[in-house]
């Protein structure tokens, strides 16, 4: 699967700053940076729910799309779910459990924060924070390309003396909406992509201020 440096690289060849060989120490610094920052934003605007707040002073099973506050300082150790009881979901198996959804997040709040997504062709739990240069893209290869295009948008201020080519602008579109239609809860407003609203001239449609608490 593709590194955060593979995909770095990728985003630097779509705005034409060099080809895909390796990155230059400084460059590669830019694009951590920024694909860190990126990953992070992912819950709340293209992937996950409302997240419910759960405050633990002992050992704890996360839930689907929980924001969990350690109150012990790390000492309470939190487990990912591998299952979710659900009876009355038609998925769930005879025993009432199913697989946590497709983009499901949890958030551990404390001391060591960490960020999960749900991924569910890949089967697993992936992390969206701590990432670095060699982290394989926590969204998996399926979306290898549209997570290259979000980030050649956001490296473009960067490298780039004005706006992005407009094809590259278009492909983070898309990636963006190819995203959410895969991980994103469904039934929920959505808050405007704001790296992208100035470049594609859309209008802030069904912002939910309360979508990000």
């Amino acid at each position: 699967m593709a590194t955060i440096r593979d995909l770095g690289r990728r985003a630097l060849a779509m705005l034409r700053v060099q080809g895909r060989g390796a990155l230059k120490a400084d460059d590669g610094e830019i694009v951590l940076d920024v694909a860190a920052s990126f990953f992070l934003t992912l819950p709340g605007t293209m992937i996950g729910g409302t997240l419910r707040n759960v405050r633990i002073l002992n050992d704890y099973i996360a839930g689907e799309d929980e924001r969990v506050f350690n109150a012990e300082d790390d000492n309470a150790a939190i487990t990912l779910p591998e299952s979710i009881s659900d009876p009355q979901n038609p998925e769930s198996d005879e025993t009432g459990l199913r697989p946590p959804r497709n983009g499901a997040v949890v958030i551990i709040v404390g001391p060591s924060p960490r960020t999960f997504v749900y991924v569910a062709y890949m089967g697993e739990w992936r992390e969206l924070s701590n990432v670095t240069l060699n982290s394989q893209n926590p969204l998996g290869p399926e979306h290898d390309e549209d997570v290259a295009a979000q980030l050649a948008v956001r490296l473009s201020p960067y490298f780039l003396p004005g706006d992005p080519p407009n094809v590259v602008v278009s492909l983070a579109d898309r990636g963006r909406q190819s995203i959410r239609m895969r991980f994103r809860k469904t039934n929920l407003k959505v808050p405007v992509d704001a790296a992208l609203l100035r470049l594609t001239g859309a209008g802030p449609i069904g912002i939910d201020p309360s979508a990000n608490s």
